[in-house]
């Protein structure tokens, strides 16, 4: 299905994210994402506004294609921390991953440095810690953890469908995506 729509030119933006790795966004209402897809589901719903609040919408909703042979993704945080100095806060930003495929250790899972959101963790050497998915499963993280594609050493590519859903107030401009959306939840 996302292929038909990438082969149909419905994506809103292509991003080369290193060699071999690839995001392509889509308007949120798109199936598979909105509400006959990945939305559709109350308890994800539910979770996402417990996490963030009552009011959240999702700012951006695509995927990440890593082709075999595709190294490791640098290190990097979806969403700063609001401000630089103070306390710590609460998620204002959470992404949510959909793997399309079987994620394995060969594919190039999602890795984490745990803890990394923490803004008093920063001196301290996080743990790291690559997350396998079965397709179907969901995987959500606070968008200031720093985290990477794992390198895919496979023969097949590994696909993941993503929403970057944040506090209605929040708009990411650290990431200049074209299709900023405001779409509430």
């Amino acid at each position: 299905e996302i292929r038909a729509l990438r082969a149909a030119g419905r994506m809103t933006a292509r991003r080369n994210r290193n060699v071999g790795r690839y995001e392509y966004n889509f308007e949120a209402d798109t199936h598979p994402f909105g509400s006959e897809g990945v939305l559709a589901d109350v308890r994800l719903v539910s979770l996402l506004k417990r996490l963030l609040g009552a009011k959240v919408r999702v700012e951006t909703a695509g995927t990440v294609l890593a082709e075999p042979g595709a190294g490791l993704q640098r290190w990097h945080q979806d969403a700063p921390h609001l401000f630089a100095t103070g306390p710590h806060l609460p998620a204002h930003f959470v992404a949510v991953f959909v793997p399309l495929c079987d994620v394995t250790l060969e594919n190039g899972p999602t890795e984490f440095r745990v803890g990394s959101h923490v803004k008093a963790n920063i001196l301290q050497p996080p743990a790291q810690l690559a997350l396998p998915c079965p397709v179907g499963s969901l995987l959500l993280f606070d968008g200031r953890v720093l985290h990477r594609g794992g390198a895919n050493s496979s023969a097949g590519e590994r696909e993941i469908l993503f929403l970057n859903v944040c506090r209605h107030w929040f708009r990411d401009m650290s990431n200049k995506v074209e299709n900023r959306l405001e779409r509430l939840l």
